[in-house]
């Protein structure tokens, strides 16, 4: 049978060292350029000195004297905006912008929102039309904002469109820009992997975890967006579809209260028809862009009072909606993977996203019940397969004591499963615990039922309690925004702190233990 395992392994590493083999050749041999549309032309502005190259799309129309600036999502993409461009086209010339990585030189340029946008105003200021109206897709909409923060491009441009775009830093995944830059940048060392370490034939090229994308997101500057449009003056058309599973709703509804002088039109058809038929689109922006020409659109000097009085109203934290769809998804994915590492660190966190309105915490108890349940049975079967040798493996004779085992072994045979219910509640004896049944072959159906019983009262506990005392802890990361990651771990080790030394001493078996780990101190230190 170990013959047979080892065969298999060797067999199964050959195939995966073919394809990978096969697939750098694939990517040399047959390199997948882009296909050239027939709309597409090279540009270039210049910023602090250096040329910038463009690649845009252009579509003309020669009796009109107005023109439309696309700005695209960082992951839709200018493509993703050619039908509506079309259309768009019977009325008035079309230009769709794309985000370039390069100057002339071949020099990384920064992916910021504030350099990015300084080359929206630069290519817009050498337009020879008389109307320009900038309308922004996604992520487009934070570049459109920092680009009209500034009154000189503020009058050159006659309107502002926003479709489904991204808006204050509070929406968007945890909702601190610092917080989330380390969260993009943990993507990294992912995207390296899917890239190099995995027989893709060039599909991550167009992945969304490829490192342009990432670049972009960890980049982000979303803490000035409230004060960036409020210096937008000019009239505002919302856009929000039925079900964006990348932009909430209430992130229109927020722009649309910062913004005072927009109009929110809510797209009764869903994101994908933007570019499968862009009927609705194109009737919403063009009648947004007649009522600007023909000076009936409301600005920010004509806007309602009352609405003026509310955009200065400070945010409600409240109003921001716990994860759905994809992002929850992910999230508990995420959380079920770092259980595999820390199970208590996974429900403080946890904890953490819930008492920060990020996650609803019937959702959170949901994930983290799964992700215990899944790495404590892995901990059994790895006990009933390997066996004792185990202890002898990497990181395990780092973490584990064999003596330690031996007295769990005592344990078992003498009180069975009610050892591993009370091992719940003590950190720290839980990996050999569950090795050390499977190692015994106990009855895994018996094993489960205490297992799940425990998990049912330890995972609810914690997470409430994480959030519980985390949440007028992180009430201080509004205050002191660049210290927010050293805020974090610091309640994450207070919370960890009293779960590792406090709360076992609610049981007899944690102060037994506490008073050893007490002595052997003091014997080292004192002698």
């Amino acid at each position: 049978m170990k013959l047979f395992k080892q065969s298999f392994f060797r067999f199964f590493l050959l195939i995966y060292l073919l394809l990978l083999v096969l697939s750098t050749i694939v990517q040399i041999v047959f390199p997948e350029g882009e296909t050239r549309n027939i709309y597409q032309q090279e540009s270039a502005v210049y910023v602090n000195g250096a040329e910038i190259p463009l690649q845009i799309y252009k579509l003309s129309n020669s009796d009109s004297e107005d023109v439309v600036i696309l700005l695209p999502d960082q992951l839709s993409g200018s493509r993703y905006l050619l039908p509506l461009a079309e259309r768009l086209q019977y009325s008035r010339n079309v230009v769709i912008l794309t985000f370039p990585s390069y100057d002339s030189n071949g020099v990384r340029i920064s992916h910021s929102i504030r350099t990015r946008a300084e080359i929206v105003s630069e290519y817009i200021s050498e337009l020879p039309y008389s109307q320009v109206h900038l309308a922004a897709h996604g992520y487009g909409g934070l570049v459109a904002v920092q680009s009209l923060s500034k009154q000189e491009l503020n009058s050159s441009v006659r309107s502002l469109s926003l479709l489904s775009s991204y808006g204050p830093v509070e929406f968007h995944l945890l909702g601190n820009e610092t917080i989330n830059r380390y969260m993009y940048n943990l993507l990294y060392p992912v995207s390296f992997l899917l890239k190099y370490a995995t027989p893709h034939f060039g599909w991550f090229d167009h992945a969304i975890l490829k490192n342009d994308n990432i670049r972009t997101f960890a980049e982000m500057e979303q803490a000035d967006f409230r004060d960036n449009a409020a210096h937008v003056d000019l009239p505002v058309l919302i856009i929000h579809p039925l079900n964006d599973n990348y932009v909430s709703y209430q992130t229109s509804v927020e722009l649309h209260r910062i913004i005072p002088q927009s109009t929110f039109a809510v797209a009764e058809v869903y994101l994908e028809k933007m570019y499968d038929s862009p009927e609705f689109w194109v009737d919403q922006l063009e009648w947004f862009w007649r009522a600007v020409n023909e000076g009936l659109a409301v600005d920010k000097n004509s806007a309602d009072p009352e609405r003026i009085e509310n955009s200065e109203k400070p945010f409600d934290a409240d109003t921001v909606e716990s994860h759905s769809g994809w992002p929850l998804l992910l999230f508990i994915v995420v959380i079920i993977i770092l259980s595999f590492v820390n199970e208590d660190l996974t429900c403080i966190s946890t904890g953490l996203l819930v008492a920060g309105g990020i996650l609803d915490l019937h959702f959170a108890i949901t994930a983290c019940f799964i992700g215990i349940l899944f790495t404590d049975a892995f901990a059994y079967f790895l006990g009933s397969r390997v066996g004792r040798p185990i202890f002898q493996k990497i990181p395990f004779k780092w973490i584990i004591d064999e003596n330690d085992v031996d007295q769990v072994e005592n344990l078992l045979r003498m009180h069975g499963m009610k050892v591993i219910f009370v091992t719940r509640f003590i950190p720290g004896t839980r990996l050999p615990t569950y090795i050390t049944a499977g190692m015994l072959k106990t009855d895994f159906k018996k094993f489960l039922v205490y297992f799940i019983l425990a998990i049912m009262v330890w995972a609810p506990l914690i997470v409430i309690l994480s959030a519980f005392l985390g949440r007028p802890m992180l009430g201080y990361i509004e205050t002191y925004q660049e210290y927010a990651f050293l805020i974090i771990l610091i309640i994450v080790l207070i919370i960890y702190s009293l779960l590792k030394f406090i709360l076992p001493l609610a049981t007899v078996t944690g102060r037994r233990r506490f008073i050893v780990k007490t002595e052997r101190l003091k014997k080292r230190i004192f002698g």
